[in-house]
């Protein structure tokens, strides 16, 4: 402070908007639950913005600027091999100052999913840009996208009575993403980290359980090997005796036919 610098955690807002579509989008390919439920930036990921580097980060035209090393952070769409066509739903709660950027990812992930034969809807609902967030008027909204056809959709919840709709969209098999959602107070954030810690465990367990199982496989797989080595050996053994019984077999029949020959030449003589 005395320094003249100030220190503080800035949202990236592009990001919000880009992350939601590709990473419901990347569901709906593989259908394979996210490992977390939230998706924080790692720790690499931060950037410092000083009077030095502020040009990088920031125009006065168009507010943030995504840089490079943002870019290479953003998740990446799966192809799209499936054949099917996908529609995903986003509601935008308005389309100027901070959410202006916020729509600038989310026509950039529209513009990238476009080429895995996957459309992306954005509705700006008049009510929330008037300032009316209530669950209400955004499940309304939310219904008409899904009876138009959407396959998943992205929201906002700014009231914690639209989680139990979401709820139930997921038990119909439609995937919900939200964003602008970050853990708010110390209490949120821990139990992010201790439901983290969980899974952390539960898969702790789970490649020690495989581990066991793999060594148990293992060995017996050696086991296996070690009695056809032996088998082999034994068989290895006997045509070595078999092939020394034919020799001595044959040496038997090289006298025999010495023997008879020089009969043969006696009675020849006599």
């Amino acid at each position: 402070m005395r320094a003249g610098e100030l220190t503080t955690l800035s949202q990236n807002p592009f990001s919000q908007g880009y992350e939601p579509l590709v990473n419901v989008y990347n569901y709906l390919i593989l259908r394979e639950r996210p490992i977390i439920d939230r998706l924080l930036p790692k720790t690499d990921d931060l950037e410092i913005i000083d009077s030095r580097t502020i040009a990088q980060f920031w125009n006065e035209g168009e507010g943030r600027i995504l840089t490079e090393k943002a870019r290479r952070s953003l998740t990446e769409p799966l192809g799209n091999r499936t054949g099917e066509t996908y529609r995903i739903s986003v509601i935008l709660p308005n389309d100027s100052g901070f959410f202006k950027q916020v729509e600038n990812g989310m026509k950039a992930a529209a513009e990238r999913l476009r080429k895995e034969n996957a459309t992306v809807t954005i509705v700006l609902p008049e009510e929330l840009k008037r300032g009316d967030n209530s669950a209400a008027t955004t499940r309304r909204y939310i219904e008409k996208e899904v009876a138009a056809g959407a396959h998943a959709v992205v929201t906002p919840i700014f009231e914690k009575e639209l989680v139990g709709y979401v709820n139930e969209l997921l038990a119909s098999g439609i995937p919900v993403a939200t964003y602008n959602s970050e853990p708010i107070g110390l209490r949120a954030m821990l139990d992010t980290v201790f439901r983290n810690s969980d899974f952390i465990l539960q898969a702790s367990q789970t490649l020690a359980a495989n581990s066991v199982e793999s060594m148990e496989a293992t060995r017996q797989i050696s086991a296996t090997m070690e009695k056809i080595v032996a088998g082999t050996s034994a068989q290895v053994e006997k045509l070595a005796s078999t092939g020394k019984v034919v020799a001595d077999l044959l040496g038997n029949v090289d006298q025999t036919t010495l023997k008879f020959d020089r009969i043969m030449s006696t009675a020849d003589e006599t």
